[in-house]
């Protein structure tokens, strides 16, 4: 049968702490319990009790509430605990059996309810379950927090929870045009993702690399089916952050005169992530990068960015301590300026990022340590409307993640809402003159990158512009082009990769550009003054080339143009060139053929044009030249002719008198 454990002694009796479990020690292990409870209602547990003898029994002891999150801390560890609210002790036989072997134990809280324990105020308690064998040794011990409401009619603001859910693997393309991406490495996102897809009205913010997403996408089934997840966990209750394609270095890249690549790689990402989860990204938030300073500050501000969410080590300390939890914005500052940023910014909360990374208890006690961090936020101020942003990422065990989500949405302490929500109900901490207050970014060792490696990314890009003017800006080629460019300025890369993934770029490009040609040189003969010279153009690429053929010459003059844009659409292109002579003999003519912006040259050649035509100057003057000669012919003609008629014919005729 079912045994809800009631009062067995006096509130507040000493009952004495559980001994200590010895050597011989069983797991017990919590499989779930309520998250929160009404002050009036019914706590449950389902706890498997691997190992502990039939005729075992469990003792269940409930201790005061903690006044801290310092005495929370230690109640985790099962140190510090407060007097017994409740102890007893009851056979293990009579716990009911779930089928997957767990048993039930429960405890009322209304005080009108037979035993029911009467507790007079909201907040965590420590729970302890210990199972003893039938001589009361202990066997096994598990401590959990039983988290109690307040009143319904208490009209303190909730503590805003912005849950931020982190997704992304390591750059998945490789310079050699293949993705690499283990499902079996993204184990852990893969699991927050069902887990966010399955319980959609929780509001939460996520932040995924597009560049993961696009690689589970080009995976076959099993990646679509995790980027379906994805688009299901992306509900109208939530946030995607708008982000880079892949992680950079707003400030290696800022600093290296990089500024339009990074408006570049945010606009891919963001378009990536509308595209795949027909979402519209939100652009006002922003988590910072682990060496975020003063450039990349000021990239964000062009960004149109207003919030950020920095870890708690990436700002100084505040000048005055503070003896609660800080749980407000503040403004963020630059290294060394005195001036306000403009940025909003909250931290993560120490504590709740210490308490994610718990190694030592079970996914579903880490769950609940959670709640327990966050109510007991909430109780330093219950009054004071506050928030806190809660990181995951894959290395949140799924059935912890589940627990906090589940608790958010049925706390009446802790009110599930997005990053950007929080940064709109809850105000900024404000310093003793009401303005609020500054915390620098602290910067160890900002990234830098060589101007060298800076100006071959300049030079890519440029070099990418024109290639799209060839192939189209929505070829898949310039797409594969471009990812290859993104990655090369990823964070954290070495430079070696870095290369590898210029030269990527650039031989995906030649692989277009050396398949376009035109025969080197040849000789072309006009027999007059107009005619057509002939251009053969290949194009092997496979696609379509937009090209401008460049036509030079300083004796042909070209009625069609000396620049002609033409679209490669067949292997072999022929074009008859119009043009007109100058002048009758040999010369050159120059043919260049490039990129619509001229940013590339595919092909060039030099033809020798000969032409025999005679201009119309040319045939005047011939005419001229012809008529003087006749002219000339005709009047010296003439002129002999009568030379000779003046002359005795006898005497020419008779030979001199020397001989006679």
């Amino acid at each position: 049968m079912a045994v809800v454990v009631a009062l067995a002694a006096p509130v507040g009796a000493a009952a004495g702490a559980p001994a200590q479990p010895d050597d011989d020690v069983r797991e017990l292990e919590l499989v779930a319990q309520t998250p929160t409870v009404a002050r009036d209602g019914t706590y449950e547990a389902r706890v498997r009790f691997d190992g502990v003898p039939a005729d075992g029994q469990v003792r269940i002891t409930l201790h005061d509430r903690v006044r801290s999150r310092s005495e929370l801390a230690q109640s985790m560890d099962g140190d510090g605990l407060r007097r017994d609210m409740h102890d007893v002790t009851a056979p293990l036989a009579e716990l009911q059996t779930y089928p997957d072997g767990s048993r039930r134990v429960a405890i009322t809280l209304d005080p009108a309810a037979p035993l029911g324990v009467p507790l007079s105020a909201s907040g965590a308690y420590p729970l302890e379950i210990v199972a003893q064998d039938s001589s009361g040794r202990p066997l096994g011990r598990l401590l959990t927090h039983v988290l109690v409401e307040p009143q319904r009619d208490d009209e303190s603001p909730p503590l805003s929870v912005a849950v931020l859910a982190e997704i992304g693997a390591e750059p998945a393309l490789q310079p050699e045009g293949e993705i690499e991406l283990d499902l079996a490495d993204l184990a852990g996102d893969i699991a927050l993702a069902e887990v966010l897809a399955a319980r959609p009205s929780v509001p939460a913010t996520l932040s995924i690399v597009p560049e993961t997403l696009d690689a589970l996408n080009a995976t076959g089934d099993d990646g679509a089916a995790v980027a379906a997840d994805l688009q299901a966990a992306a509900s109208t209750a939530r946030d995607v952050l708008r982000r880079p394609y892949v992680d950079i270095s707003l400030d290696a890249l800022m600093a290296a005169g990089l500024d339009g690549q990074v408006a570049g790689a945010v606009e891919r990402g963001a378009l990536l992530l509308s595209d795949a989860l027909d979402v519209d990204p939100e652009s006002s938030t922003w988590v910072a990068d682990p060496r975020l300073g003063g450039d990349g500050m000021d990239a964000l501000t062009a960004l149109g960015v207003d919030h950020v969410v920095v870890g708690a080590d990436q700002v100084e300390a505040l000048s005055t301590e503070l003896a609660l939890s800080l749980a407000k914005p503040f403004e963020l500052v630059a290294p060394g300026d005195d001036g306000a940023s403009g940025l909003d910014a909250i931290a993560i909360d120490p504590g709740i990022a210490e308490r994610i990374e718990d190694a030592d208890v079970s996914p579903v006690v880490l769950g609940h340590h959670l709640l327990a961090e966050l109510t007991v936020l909430w109780l330093e101020q219950p009054g004071v409307p506050r928030g806190v942003v809660v990181p995951v990422d894959g290395s949140v065990p799924a059935p912890a993640a589940n627990v906090l989500l589940a608790g958010l949405e049925g706390s009446q302490m802790l009110d599930a809402t997005t990053v950007d929500e929080l940064f709109a109900t809850v105000d900024p901490l404000l310093d003793a003159g009401d303005s609020p207050i500054e915390r620098e970014l602290l910067v160890d060792e900002p990234e830098r990158m060589s101007r060298a490696e800076a100006e071959a990314i300049v030079g890519a890009w440029q070099r990418l512009g024109s290639f799209a003017g060839l192939v189209g800006a929505d070829s898949p080629r310039t797409g594969a082009v471009a990812d290859q460019l993104h990655l090369a300025i990823a964070s954290d890369l070495p430079a070696a990769v870095r290369g590898d993934h210029l030269a990527a770029a650039r031989e995906e490009i030649d692989s277009v550009v050396t398949k376009v040609s035109t025969t080197d040189r040849s000789t072309i003969t006009l027999t007059a003054r107009e005619g057509t010279v002939p251009l053969t153009l290949r194009n092997e690429a496979g696609i379509a080339v937009s090209v401008v053929i460049h036509l030079d010459s300083n004796r042909l003059e070209f009625p069609g143009g000396e620049s002609i844009e033409l679209t490669l659409t067949e292997e072999t292109t022929r074009l008859d060139l119009a043009v007109r002579t100058r002048g009758s003999g040999a010369f050159p003519l120059e043919i260049e053929i490039t990129s619509p912006d001229g940013g590339i040259t595919l092909a060039s050649a030099t033809h020798t044009v000969q032409s025999t035509a005679v201009s119309g100057a040319g045939l005047v003057l011939s005419i001229g030249a012809l008529l003087f000669l006749v002219v000339w012919w005709a009047r010296h003609w003439h002129k002999t002719r009568r030379s000779r008629k003046l002359v005795d014919v006898d005497e020419l005729d008779a030979p001199p008198a020397h001989l006679r």
